[in-house]
């Protein structure tokens, strides 16, 4: 393939909480394979057309995840990875790190997740900071930056893919971006293409103030 494909699989706007990513260049990437619901919105559970949304498109990340040869994991938050699914089978995995800047949720998460795995990838890499070239692809992993404004919520990472001259970011859930260095990277890097989170209005007034947001 001359040119970089990307397809988005799962995000807000579709109707459940992910972004999962779906990218083709000379080989095949699943970007944060997962996707939830909230479990209540104004003292309410999902709605059933909720529920059969999240199943559709569950179903349409685990038909891409197995397509991949690469899967990557930004962070341990259940809306972009699948804990105990096996999609992971002979894949090479670029991963967050399980132990390292990380809150103690997403730590126990991880450690559960790397026993699920156990030696069904092909490889692991615990991939922040670092840079992976395959074939005529070359992926670059950002530092571990806040999950939103502070380090409550954990960390994530964010991945480049630069093919062909063209580059592409995956900026999952740095909400905003509120700090300066996961904006200062992102701008370093100068991406093409940048799929990147947003800051989230529903907490405003109540997890997050409107200084946050402005």
């Amino acid at each position: 393939m001359s040119t970089m494909k990307i397809i988005p699989l799962a995000f807000d706007s579709m109707g459940v909480r992910s972004m999962a990513t779906f990218v083709e260049t000379d080989i095949k990437i699943m970007i944060d394979p997962g996707a939830s619901l909230g479990p209540k919105r104004y003292g309410l559970p999902p709605h059933r057309i909720e529920i059969e949304r999240l199943n559709e498109l569950t179903e349409r990340i685990v038909e891409y995840a197995l397509k991949a040869d690469i899967i990557t994991i930004s962070h341990y938050h259940y809306d972009h990875y699948m804990p105990a699914c096996d999609i992971y089978s002979e894949k090479l995995l670029l991963i967050k790190h399980p132990e390292k800047n990380i809150n103690r949720s997403q730590f126990l998460r991880a450690k559960a997740f790397m026993e699920f795995l156990d030696k069904k990838p092909r490889e692991i890499h615990f991939a922040d900071n670092d840079e992976f070239v395959f074939n005529g692809t070359r992926i670059k992993v950002s530092p571990p930056v806040f999950h939103g404004l502070s380090h409550k919520l954990g960390y994530v990472i964010m991945v480049e893919i630069e093919y062909n001259g063209k580059r592409f970011i995956h900026a999952s859930d740095v909400q905003g971006p509120q700090t300066e260095q996961a904006t200062e990277w992102i701008i370093k890097e100068n991406p093409d293409i940048l799929i990147i989170s947003g800051f989230a209005t529903i907490f405003l007034g109540w997890r997050f103030s409107e200084r946050y947001f402005e």
